[in-house]
Parts: C-alpha cells; structure tokens; sequence
C-alpha cells in the first residue's frame, strides 16, 4: 500500500510542478538592446519581482518594459495595460513609470 500511495504523490506532485511550469511561461521575457521586457499572456494577473525589490503584478494583456540595469540615479519602467506596484523603498533613486496613456 505504501508504494502504491507514492505512486500517486509522485504523479500527483509532477502534474503539479507541469501546471506550474506551464502557466509560468504565460509571463513572456524577452530582451531587447538593453531592455527587459515583460509579457502578461494568461488570462489571471502575474506577479513579477525586479532587481531592486520592487513587486509588480501584471494584469492580463499587460507589458512592462524595463532596463536590463536600473542606473545609480533613476529606476524607470515603462508599461502598457494594467499593472499595479509595490516599489521597494530608496531614498537615492526615484521610481519612473512611463505610460502611453494620462490618467
């Protein structure tokens, strides 16, 4: 009964960790010249940490753009859609969100 029960926990916990891997490619990251940039493509909101602590949760459809190194004076994003931050506290550089669109 024993190996029967690991069975099951071993298939169990492996069509787990496949979900898992599965919707963690619904965040796409792609680079370009300098730039990360961030793709919601699911359906749920994503979370995303950057470099300096700060949390981002991205809506579905939602893109964030971001250099590969946020400099010693300035740490500036840009975004499409809907994203809400939890910024990560520096007195020496500001946060910058670059929008499309004025709200």
């Amino acid at each position: 009964m024993d190996s029967c029960c690991n069975s099951f926990f071993i298939l169990f916990y492996g069509s787990l960790l496949y979900v898992n891997n599965k919707d963690h490619k619904s965040i796409n990251l792609a680079s370009e010249r300098g730039y990360n940039v961030y793709v919601n493509r699911s359906k749920i909101p994503k979370i995303i940490f950057l470099p300096d602590g700060t949390k981002a949760s991205l809506e579905p459809g939602a893109v964030l753009k971001r250099k590969t190194l946020f400099n010693d004076k300035i740490r500036e994003v840009s975004i499409s859609g809907r994203i809400f931050f939890d910024v990560a506290k520096d007195s020496t550089r500001r946060f910058v969100v670059e929008t499309p669109f004025l709200m």
